[in-house]
């Protein structure tokens, strides 16, 4: 049976040979070629993406989107969108894309639509997190919030992967460096790895 794997792929061994051909080139080199500078920025609408500061040059790109020909990447992204079930292992669609869509877009999966629901959610979460901003987490800053055992909240497990997690960390930071909120923020802690579960005083 041929083995289609991507680290059997004939792009894939190219891209490697690449990366070792541009291991030693500084940056500073790569950005000295404007052809390759021009081809690394891509403007869409209202967004920019610019790789002028990643190490790759034009083969680097060409071979990017060739693997993606051949990964088929833009076919995967559209049955996603569309809720085709390309979760394989739960055997279930892939609906992160449905978070950001309009409430009246027609998103169909398994005979039925789910849209509708989808923002049912999303305005119980921003119900719940409206009141958090403006009673719990006011109170519990003022250590007027206790927990189970009457003593004051200190420790938050935050339990995600990468966005999950990063959110809470942004206003766990803000808020621990802010003029109006260090002092009430000093004790709080927060915990998100074994390690730091183990260390709970």
């Amino acid at each position: 049976m041929e083995n289609n794997s991507l680290c059997n792929s004939e792009v894939t061994k190219k891209l490697k040979e690449n990366f070792t051909k541009l291991k030693d080139t500084h940056l500073r080199n790569l950005l000295t070629d404007e052809d390759r500078n021009s081809k690394c920025v891509i403007s869409f609408e209202n967004l920019i993406f610019d790789f002028t500061h990643q190490k790759v040059d034009l083969e680097s790109l060409k071979l990017l989107t060739n693997l993606c020909e051949e990964r088929k990447v833009k076919e995967k992204f559209e049955k996603m969108y569309s809720g085709e079930k390309i979760n394989i292992t739960e055997n279930r669609s892939v609906l992160h894309t449905a978070l950001r869509r309009n409430v009246n877009d027609n998103l169909v999966v398994d005979g039925t639509p789910v849209m509708t629901d989808v923002h049912n959610v999303l305005q119980r979460i921003k119900k719940y997190s409206d009141q958090i901003r403006s009673n719990y987490f006011v109170n519990l800053l003022d250590g007027e919030k206790v927990g189970f055992t009457g003593k004051k909240l200190r420790n938050f497990i935050s339990i995600g992967i990468g966005g999950s997690y990063l959110a809470g960390e942004f206003v766990y930071q803000s808020l621990k460096h802010h003029d109006k909120y260090a002092s009430k923020a000093e004790g709080l802690n927060l915990l998100y790895d074994y390690i730091n579960l183990y260390n709970i005083t």
